[in-house]
Protein backbone atom coordinates (compact mmCIF):
# COMPACT_ATOMS: atom_id res chain seq x y z
CA UNK A 1 0.00 0.00 0.00
CA UNK A 2 3.07 2.24 0.61
CA UNK A 3 4.26 1.35 -2.27
CA UNK A 4 1.23 2.28 -4.33
CA UNK A 5 1.14 5.78 -2.98
CA UNK A 6 5.11 6.50 -3.51
CA UNK A 7 4.32 5.72 -6.82
CA UNK A 8 0.94 8.36 -6.71
CA UNK A 9 3.37 10.63 -5.57
CA UNK A 10 5.77 10.13 -8.17
CA UNK A 11 3.26 9.89 -10.44
CA UNK A 12 1.58 13.35 -9.51
CA UNK A 13 4.68 15.14 -9.44
CA UNK A 14 5.89 14.18 -13.06
CA UNK A 15 2.45 15.33 -14.11
CA UNK A 16 3.30 18.70 -12.18
CA UNK A 17 6.77 18.57 -13.81
CA UNK A 18 5.31 18.19 -17.33
CA UNK A 19 3.09 20.62 -16.85
CA UNK A 20 5.45 23.15 -15.79
CA UNK A 21 8.01 22.27 -18.72
CA UNK A 22 4.76 22.99 -20.74
CA UNK A 23 4.03 26.49 -19.27
CA UNK A 24 7.83 27.47 -20.16
CA UNK A 25 7.84 26.10 -23.42
CA UNK A 26 4.49 28.19 -24.23
CA UNK A 27 6.56 30.89 -22.49
CA UNK A 28 9.14 30.32 -24.49
CA UNK A 29 7.06 30.30 -27.77
CA UNK A 30 5.30 33.75 -26.57
CA UNK A 31 8.71 35.24 -26.37
CA UNK A 32 9.75 34.20 -30.05
CA UNK A 33 6.44 35.35 -31.29
CA UNK A 34 7.28 38.55 -29.33
CA UNK A 35 10.15 39.13 -30.85
CA UNK A 36 9.42 37.70 -34.15
CA UNK A 37 6.67 40.57 -34.04
CA UNK A 38 9.30 42.81 -32.52
CA UNK A 39 11.88 42.46 -35.61
CA UNK A 40 9.21 42.07 -38.06
CA UNK A 41 7.98 46.07 -36.88
CA UNK A 42 11.07 47.23 -37.05
CA UNK A 43 11.84 45.83 -40.22
CA UNK A 44 9.04 47.45 -41.69
CA UNK A 45 9.98 50.64 -40.27
CA UNK A 46 13.33 50.50 -41.45
CA UNK A 47 11.91 49.58 -45.24
CA UNK A 48 9.65 52.60 -44.93
CA UNK A 49 11.97 54.91 -43.99
CA UNK A 50 14.40 53.87 -46.76
CA UNK A 51 11.88 53.96 -49.14
CA UNK A 52 10.80 57.82 -48.20
CA UNK A 53 14.44 58.66 -47.80
CA UNK A 54 14.50 58.09 -51.55
CA UNK A 55 11.36 60.88 -52.05
CA UNK A 56 13.84 63.73 -51.68
CA UNK A 57 16.24 62.40 -54.25
CA UNK A 58 15.73 63.62 -58.00
CA UNK A 59 17.64 60.12 -59.32
CA UNK A 60 14.95 58.28 -57.67
CA UNK A 61 12.17 60.39 -59.08
CA UNK A 62 14.46 59.73 -62.67
CA UNK A 63 14.48 56.23 -62.26
CA UNK A 64 10.37 55.90 -61.22
CA UNK A 65 9.38 57.82 -64.34
CA UNK A 66 11.82 56.46 -66.74
CA UNK A 67 10.36 52.61 -65.44
CA UNK A 68 6.63 53.28 -65.26
CA UNK A 69 5.56 56.10 -67.85
CA UNK A 70 1.83 55.35 -66.59
CA UNK A 71 0.11 58.62 -64.75
CA UNK A 72 -0.29 58.37 -61.31
CA UNK A 73 -2.24 60.60 -58.40
CA UNK A 74 -0.80 61.28 -55.25
CA UNK A 75 -3.09 61.52 -52.69
CA UNK A 76 -6.21 62.96 -53.73
CA UNK A 77 -7.98 63.19 -57.39
CA UNK A 78 -8.80 66.82 -58.42
CA UNK A 79 -12.33 66.13 -58.41
CA UNK A 80 -12.43 65.31 -54.80
CA UNK A 81 -10.67 68.45 -53.40
CA UNK A 82 -11.98 70.85 -56.39
CA UNK A 83 -14.50 72.48 -54.21
CA UNK A 84 -11.71 73.77 -51.60
CA UNK A 85 -9.57 74.86 -54.63
CA UNK A 86 -12.80 76.96 -55.67
CA UNK A 87 -12.49 78.73 -52.60
CA UNK A 88 -9.69 80.29 -52.79
CA UNK A 89 -8.43 80.59 -56.43
CA UNK A 90 -9.77 82.46 -59.19
CA UNK A 91 -9.59 81.45 -62.80
CA UNK A 92 -7.53 84.60 -63.81
CA UNK A 93 -4.93 84.08 -61.01
CA UNK A 94 -1.35 82.91 -61.86
CA UNK A 95 -0.73 79.71 -60.86
CA UNK A 96 2.13 77.64 -60.17
CA UNK A 97 1.72 74.18 -59.40
CA UNK A 98 5.08 72.86 -57.64
CA UNK A 99 6.58 68.80 -57.28
CA UNK A 100 4.08 68.14 -60.57
CA UNK A 101 4.88 64.60 -61.54
CA UNK A 102 2.85 62.86 -63.85
CA UNK A 103 -0.28 63.87 -62.01
CA UNK A 104 -3.38 64.59 -64.23
CA UNK A 105 -3.99 67.08 -61.88
CA UNK A 106 -2.73 69.81 -63.74
CA UNK A 107 -4.72 69.12 -66.87
CA UNK A 108 -7.99 68.92 -64.90
CA UNK A 109 -7.46 72.57 -63.23
CA UNK A 110 -6.17 73.36 -66.62
CA UNK A 111 -9.50 72.68 -68.00
CA UNK A 112 -11.72 74.15 -65.11
CA UNK A 113 -10.62 77.24 -66.60
CA UNK A 114 -7.10 78.31 -64.67
CA UNK A 115 -5.18 78.32 -67.99
CA UNK A 116 -2.62 80.55 -66.54
CA UNK A 117 -0.67 77.78 -64.71
CA UNK A 118 2.42 76.93 -65.02
CA UNK A 119 3.89 73.16 -63.60
CA UNK A 120 7.45 72.73 -62.58
CA UNK A 121 9.07 69.10 -61.55
CA UNK A 122 12.88 68.62 -60.93
CA UNK A 123 12.87 65.42 -62.98
CA UNK A 124 13.48 66.24 -66.13
CA UNK A 125 12.69 62.80 -67.04
CA UNK A 126 8.66 63.62 -66.22
CA UNK A 127 8.85 66.69 -67.23
CA UNK A 128 9.55 65.30 -70.62
CA UNK A 129 6.68 63.05 -70.76
CA UNK A 130 4.19 65.47 -69.25
CA UNK A 131 5.32 68.11 -72.56
CA UNK A 132 4.43 65.54 -74.64
CA UNK A 133 1.45 64.30 -73.13
CA UNK A 134 -0.03 67.86 -72.25
CA UNK A 135 1.90 70.24 -74.97
CA UNK A 136 -0.86 73.08 -74.97
CA UNK A 137 0.61 73.95 -71.06
CA UNK A 138 3.58 74.87 -69.89
CA UNK A 139 6.25 72.01 -68.02
CA UNK A 140 9.70 73.39 -66.35
CA UNK A 141 12.54 71.71 -64.87
CA UNK A 142 13.45 73.30 -61.90
CA UNK A 143 14.15 72.42 -58.05
CA UNK A 144 11.39 74.03 -55.94
CA UNK A 145 14.10 75.22 -53.12
CA UNK A 146 15.50 77.30 -56.22
CA UNK A 147 12.87 79.23 -58.03
CA UNK A 148 13.91 81.07 -60.97
CA UNK A 149 11.53 83.36 -60.95
CA UNK A 150 11.18 86.93 -59.72
CA UNK A 151 9.69 88.20 -56.41
CA UNK A 152 5.38 88.42 -56.83
CA UNK A 153 5.26 86.25 -59.55
CA UNK A 154 2.45 84.37 -58.81
CA UNK A 155 -0.80 84.59 -57.14
CA UNK A 156 -1.49 81.24 -56.33
CA UNK A 157 0.91 78.18 -55.86
CA UNK A 158 -0.34 74.34 -55.17
CA UNK A 159 1.60 71.85 -54.09
CA UNK A 160 -0.04 68.08 -53.62
CA UNK A 161 2.55 65.68 -51.73
CA UNK A 162 5.40 68.12 -52.58
CA UNK A 163 6.00 69.21 -49.19
CA UNK A 164 6.13 65.59 -47.55
CA UNK A 165 8.31 64.58 -50.61
CA UNK A 166 10.85 67.34 -50.03
CA UNK A 167 11.00 66.89 -45.86
CA UNK A 168 12.36 63.98 -46.78
CA UNK A 169 15.54 65.24 -47.73
CA UNK A 170 15.46 67.19 -44.45
CA UNK A 171 14.25 70.01 -42.32
CA UNK A 172 16.96 72.58 -44.17
CA UNK A 173 15.16 71.74 -47.62
CA UNK A 174 11.95 72.28 -46.60
CA UNK A 175 12.56 75.79 -45.16
CA UNK A 176 14.50 76.82 -48.55
CA UNK A 177 10.86 75.60 -50.35
CA UNK A 178 9.05 77.80 -48.07
CA UNK A 179 11.03 80.62 -48.43
CA UNK A 180 11.37 80.45 -52.60
CA UNK A 181 7.38 79.74 -52.50
CA UNK A 182 6.95 83.06 -50.17
CA UNK A 183 9.49 85.12 -52.43
CA UNK A 184 7.27 83.99 -55.73
CA UNK A 185 4.07 84.54 -54.15
CA UNK A 186 2.61 88.29 -54.52
CA UNK A 187 1.07 90.34 -51.67
CA UNK A 188 -2.23 88.11 -49.86
CA UNK A 189 -0.66 85.23 -52.46
CA UNK A 190 -2.26 81.27 -51.66
CA UNK A 191 0.04 78.30 -51.09
CA UNK A 192 -2.31 75.26 -50.91
CA UNK A 193 -0.70 72.30 -49.85
CA UNK A 194 -2.05 69.31 -49.67
CA UNK A 195 -0.11 66.64 -47.19
CA UNK A 196 -0.49 63.49 -44.79
CA UNK A 197 1.20 65.19 -42.32
CA UNK A 198 -0.92 66.24 -39.13
CA UNK A 199 -1.91 69.95 -38.44
CA UNK A 200 -0.08 69.33 -35.23
CA UNK A 201 3.31 68.43 -37.07
CA UNK A 202 2.60 70.70 -40.30
CA UNK A 203 1.38 74.15 -39.14
CA UNK A 204 4.97 74.45 -37.16
CA UNK A 205 6.68 74.77 -40.68
CA UNK A 206 4.36 77.59 -41.59
CA UNK A 207 5.65 79.72 -38.41
CA UNK A 208 8.85 80.73 -39.09
CA UNK A 209 9.61 84.52 -38.18
CA UNK A 210 10.42 85.78 -41.33
CA UNK A 211 7.68 84.16 -43.78
CA UNK A 212 4.01 85.78 -42.60
CA UNK A 213 1.53 83.18 -42.84
CA UNK A 214 -2.15 82.84 -41.99
CA UNK A 215 -3.53 79.52 -42.34
CA UNK A 216 -6.94 77.31 -42.54
CA UNK A 217 -6.95 73.74 -42.83
CA UNK A 218 -9.05 71.56 -44.57
CA UNK A 219 -9.22 67.90 -44.08
CA UNK A 220 -10.50 65.46 -46.17
CA UNK A 221 -10.97 61.63 -46.45
CA UNK A 222 -8.46 59.38 -48.24
CA UNK A 223 -9.50 58.10 -51.41
CA UNK A 224 -8.77 54.54 -50.18
CA UNK A 225 -8.02 53.38 -46.21
CA UNK A 226 -5.23 50.84 -46.60
CA UNK A 227 -4.03 48.63 -43.47
CA UNK A 228 -2.08 50.89 -41.35
CA UNK A 229 0.64 49.14 -39.48
CA UNK A 230 1.55 51.76 -36.94
CA UNK A 231 -2.00 52.58 -35.47
CA UNK A 232 -5.87 52.51 -35.81
CA UNK A 233 -6.84 55.58 -35.20
CA UNK A 234 -9.15 57.20 -37.14
CA UNK A 235 -6.90 60.56 -37.72
CA UNK A 236 -4.36 58.51 -40.30
CA UNK A 237 -7.92 58.05 -42.56
CA UNK A 238 -7.19 61.88 -43.47
CA UNK A 239 -5.19 64.22 -45.88
CA UNK A 240 -4.75 67.68 -44.75
CA UNK A 241 -5.09 70.64 -47.11
CA UNK A 242 -3.44 73.98 -45.79
CA UNK A 243 -4.36 76.97 -46.79
CA UNK A 244 -1.70 79.77 -46.50
CA UNK A 245 -2.30 82.85 -46.96
CA UNK A 246 0.58 85.56 -47.68
CA UNK A 247 0.92 88.64 -44.99
CA UNK A 248 -1.66 87.02 -42.73
CA UNK A 249 -2.31 87.57 -38.77
CA UNK A 250 -6.38 87.78 -39.24
CA UNK A 251 -8.85 85.61 -38.20
CA UNK A 252 -9.65 82.13 -39.81
CA UNK A 253 -12.91 83.12 -41.70
CA UNK A 254 -10.59 86.13 -43.29
CA UNK A 255 -8.92 83.57 -45.04
CA UNK A 256 -10.38 84.25 -48.39
CA UNK A 257 -10.20 84.03 -51.98
CA UNK A 258 -8.60 86.39 -53.74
Amino acid sequence: SQLATCNLQLATRNLQLATCNSQLATCNLQRATCNSHFSSYHAVLFIIGSVMAQYGLKDYWNGRYTRDKEQFEWYQRYSDIRHIFSKYLNHEDRILVVGCGNSKMSKEMYDDGYSNLKNLDFSEVVIAQMSQYEPQMIWEVMDVTDLKYANGSFDAVVAKGTLDAVLCSGLGDQKRMMEEIYRVLSDKGMLIAVSFGLPEKRRQMFDEPNLRWHTKVHTVPKPSIEKNYFSKEPKNSFHHIYVCQKFGGVDDEDVVRK
